[in-house]
C-alpha cells in the first residue's frame, strides 16, 4: 500500500485514472494485490503509515545532502498577498508578472 500511495501521489491523476497505472504495476509484479482505488485513500488516513512515509522522504533526500545546505520543505513561504488575474497581467499590465509580494520570509537554518 505504501508503494501504491506514493505512486498515486507521483502520478498526479485522479484515483480512477490511476488504476490503469496500478494495474500495470500489478502485471509487472511490483505489487502482490491490486487494491480498489478507495483503499488507497483509506491508507492515506492511516496514522500507522506516517513513520514509513517520513522515512521515505528522508531517504529520498539523502542524495541531495552533499549539494543542498538549506531549503524549504514546501512552498508555504512563497504565497502572494494579492490575487492577480492572468489576463490582466498578460494583456493589460505586464509589470504584474515581475512583482513579488511575499507574505512572510522563511527562516532558513544555516
Amino acid at each position: 500500500m505504501i508503494f501504491a500511495a506514493a505512486f498515486k501521489v507521483y502520478s498526479t491523476v485522479s484515483g480512477r485514472r490511476f488504476m490503469s497505472d496500478l494495474r500495470d504495476a500489478y502485471d509487472k509484479d511490483y505489487i502482490s494485490k491490486l487494491p480498489c482505488y478507495n483503499s488507497i485513500f483509506n491508507y492515506f488516513e492511516n496514522e500507522a503509515l506516517t513513520p514509513y512515509l517520513k522515512m521515505l522522504i528522508e531517504e529520498s533526500s539523502l542524495p541531495l545532502q552533499t549539494i543542498e545546505s538549506s531549503f524549504a520543505v514546501d512552498s508555504s513561504g512563497f504565497s502572494t498577498s494579492r490575487f492577480v488575474q492572468w489576463v490582466q497581467a498578460k494583456h493589460h499590465n505586464p509589470k504584474l508578472l515581475e512583482q513579488r509580494n511575499w507574505i512572510r520570509e522563511m527562516a532558513i537554518p544555516r
